[in-house]
């Protein structure tokens, strides 16, 4: 992705309460095209493409703006609405792709864990306890309730969150015209650090190999790679297919059937 300014820095639209509730209702299709690739990455594009539309007028910008919407983004189904409320506002602006990139990197595992906390281990146990009490007497207003309330919810965080992530990102934008350098580069580090602790997470490496010297048996992934670093190989394996895209300019799909291999030919041989 070349992160270069947009050609045209006029800020020549103004975002619309309609146009953020187009984005807001294609949130709920953000997931129809997930994948492992860049997870979210195409749904986001889809969600935002009606303001990118809008307010690139030049062909080169609009084509700048939506590859740079196609990098990896991955957060709750519903919250990511404050993201895309944010990215409304500064799209709006003509804010630099790479600082809107590195704002949406470093903003989605903050509240990829809000939206978990808040409506998967909050609202929807509630929601779902209290209707499940009404089916437990025989009524069938049980799970007419959950559907409802639940949804409705759900539309709530949608909608809401976009229009307050946008109001959010005006004032931000406002704030840190001065020291948009530093805001890039502490955005860029806090983005990194979140993509550093996503390996931990989402990349699962092991070796079940043991060497035997004498009377002494050796477990290569607990004796010797865990007491060196906790998921050392996921990091070294994360960082080799780094080498590979960046350097090699391989293909991710090459790089998704070079991992099928080596776990197939590493569990042949019980070596993984």
């Amino acid at each position: 992705m070349d992160y270069n300014q947009y050609i045209n820095q006029n800020a020549e639209y103004k975002v619309t309460k309609s146009d953020l509730n187009k984005v807001a209702f294609r949130t709920m299709l953000i997931n129809a095209s997930f994948n492992f690739e860049r997870m979210q990455a195409i749904g986001f594009t889809y969600a935002i493409s009606p303001i990118v539309n809008k307010v690139h007028t030049n062909p080169e910008d609009k084509a700048m703006s939506l590859k740079n919407h196609l990098n990896f983004i991955n957060c709750h189904t519903y919250v990511i609405s404050l993201i895309l409320g944010i990215t409304a506002a500064m799209e709006e602006k003509k804010e630099s792709p790479e600082l809107i990139q590195n704002l949406k990197v470093s903003l989605m595992g903050p509240l990829a864990g809000l939206g978990d906390s808040l409506i998967w281990f909050t609202i929807m146990p509630i929601l779902a306890g209290i209707g499940v009490s009404f089916a437990m007497d025989g009524n069938v207003f049980g799970p007419i309730f959950f559907v409802l309330t639940f949804n409705i919810v759900e539309n709530l965080v949608r909608f809401g969150f976009v229009h307050y992530g946008y109001k959010l990102g005006v004032g931000i934008i406002d704030k840190i015209k001065d020291i948009s350098v530093k805001v890039i580069r502490s955005a860029s580090i806090l983005g990194m650090t979140v993509i550093g602790a996503l390996i931990a997470s989402y990349v699962s490496l092991s070796t079940s190999m043991t060497i035997t010297a004498g009377q002494a048996e050796i477990n290569l992934q607990t004796d010797l790679f865990d007491a060196i670093m906790p998921n050392l190989l996921p990091l070294l394996y994360t960082l080799f297919m780094f080498y590979l895209i960046r350097k090699k300019k391989v293909s991710p799909i090459v790089l998704i059937l070079i991992t099928i291999v080596i776990s197939l030919v590493g569990v042949f041989f019980k070596i993984l």
